[in-house]
């Protein structure tokens, strides 16, 4: 697949919303860089109304905003990728400081250049809790707490789909959580950032952040590399944390008087002077579920589990190198497809040994769980796709430069599809990928036959599949059927494709 740059208007269906409150209807402000009403997202902040929404065209917005407690969506046209706000190193880009619900929205945007004391690119506090969706965080600085985003005195947001890269604080690089604040992160990639002390992706004190379905890695700190917990009650599930560091203990989390819960995630390749995978110290207690505890290292001691000072594991269903009492708990290669990608390949021991009292209801790419006979421990539920050179199909099809191909069919057939989506980029990024199928059927009408997402890969090459069944109401014939790859960072399309393709009809 060739990669190259489109203007995908993430956000268009903004532009048609028409939102109703009482007798008032919610207006749209625009922001450009010129010709428009508003040429900085603050005055339109300040002018806005509940219900509103702050739409920002494409450009480079060097300014610091607070949302002022306004039930209000800001979000960009075309997505981060297009749409900067660079604080100017002048203090927190964003800050939500006046009681924010999940009524207010910050949608699309790159967050930049930030320096603050805490929260340098976004800073939530004061009971705030915000919406923030489809944001890159990246090239912040905190002196205190929180490079790229603060979470502090009860304050919540919703982070959903953001990347939060590059960012830099004493504690918490990442993020940092406090005074009983409560984020929910979700699909959310927290990489390469660094702490001083604390938690260089995420640093948690007294707080209870739940973190699904995101990948934790490549942040470094002198205690807990991917995540530190100080009396805390962290929940993670479906994550990936790899290729974290921490000069003294926990390479991927370390607790200290803390009791996280850690269900169906993947933990390798994390390394610490002790405690590589997970360190426990003063009277912690992980509960550790279902998870995949491989290859971590530790110089001292602890590759994968390092507990001391009254502290205790309650581990079962899991697979830990090197081994670990517990019930269910096995001590087995997990066959990852390599080469950082850590989904599970066929033949792992991890395929169908999970207890499903444990197990969420699908997997870190949402695709659901189980897929074979049981549920799989780890991050990734394995599903046997089948592949190009081996699946039986009736027919070899192969579209034409339009992506067709023209297929005799009969109503309700299933049919699937496989093919090859490669990926050029960033190795140090990740990528969603999405395979689409559409027909036109022999009397003209359209339907889409399905579409499946894949989340989170490094550049390669991947073999994906869809499998779907033809609809009741088509009119049975001679069928035109496209097929569409799409690949995407964050909220940014990068290509989209027709692709070659085998199908198989039954």
């Amino acid at each position: 697949m060739r990669l190259i740059h489109s203007k995908c208007a993430v956000f268009l269906s903004l532009l048609f919303t028409l939102v109703i409150t009482g007798n008032v209807y919610a207006a749209t402000l625009d922001v450009c860089k010129s010709g428009c009403a508003y040429t900085t997202i603050q005055a339109a902040i300040n002018a806005a109304a509940a219900g509103d929404t702050v739409l920002v065209d494409d450009g480079v917005y060097t300014e610091n905003i607070n949302l002022l407690g306004r039930a209000i969506t800001v979000a960009s046209v075309n997505g981060s990728a297009n749409t900067t706000i660079n604080g100017n190193a002048l203090g927190s880009v964003v800050t939500f400081n006046s009681g924010e619900n999940i009524t207010t929205k910050l949608e699309g945007f790159t967050i930049l250049n930030g320096l603050a004391e805490n929260g340098g690119g976004i800073n939530c506090m004061a009971a705030s809790s915000p919406s923030i969706t489809d944001c890159v965080v990246t090239g912040n600085q905190a002196t205190n707490s929180g490079g790229g985003i603060n979470c502090v005195g009860s304050s919540s947001p919703a982070i959903n789909n953001c990347q939060i890269i590059n960012n830099l604080a004493y504690d918490g690089g990442g993020l940092h959580c406090g005074n009983s604040s409560a984020p929910s992160i979700t699909h959310c990639t927290i990489n390469n950032n660094e702490a001083g002390f604390h938690g260089g992706g995420l640093g948690a004190h007294n707080s209870s952040p739940a973190i699904i379905k995101s990948i934790i890695s490549n942040n470094i700190s002198e205690v807990g590399g991917g995540i530190a917990c100080n009396g805390s009650s962290l929940e993670l599930t479906n994550c990936i944390i790899s290729y974290n560091s921490a000069q003294a203990g926990g390479g991927a989390i370390t607790c200290n008087t803390s009791f996280p819960t850690i269900i169906n995630c993947t933990i390798s390749s994390n390394h610490a002077g002790v405690g590589g995978g997970i360190n426990g110290i003063n009277s912690s207690l992980p509960v550790v579920k279902n998870t995949i505890l491989w290859g971590n290292t530790a110089i001292v001691v602890g590759d994968e589990i390092n507990l001391v000072s009254g502290s205790s594991i309650d581990i079962t269903y899991s697979d830990i190198g090197g081994g670990w009492a517990g019930v269910g708990n096995i001590d087995s290669d997990p066959l990852f497809t390599g080469a950082g990608d850590f989904h599970l390949t066929g033949g792992s021991p991890c395929i169908d040994t999970a207890l499903a009292t444990y197990a969420p209801a699908d997997d870190i790419d949402d695709e659901l769980r189980p897929q074979g006979a049981g549920y799989d421990i780890g991050a990734d539920e394995y599903y046997a796709a089948a592949m190009p050179d081996t699946i039986t199909v009736k027919q070899l099809y192969t579209e034409d430069a339009a992506g067709i191909w023209n297929i005799n069919f009969a109503a309700g057939d299933e049919i699937t599809v496989n093919t090859a989506i490669t990926i050029t980029g960033d190795p140090a990024v990740f990528y969603d990928m999405q395979l689409r199928c559409f027909i036109i059927d022999a009397a003209g009408n359209n339907y889409l036959l399905g579409a499946r997402l894949y989340r989170n890969y490094t550049p390669g090459t991947y073999y994906v599949y869809l499998t779907a069944n033809l609809p009741l109401a088509a009119a049975s014939g001679v069928t035109v059927i496209r097929s569409a790859a799409l690949l995407a960072q964050g909220t940014s399309l990068l290509d989209r494709s027709t692709l070659a393709a085998y199908i198989d009809i039954q």
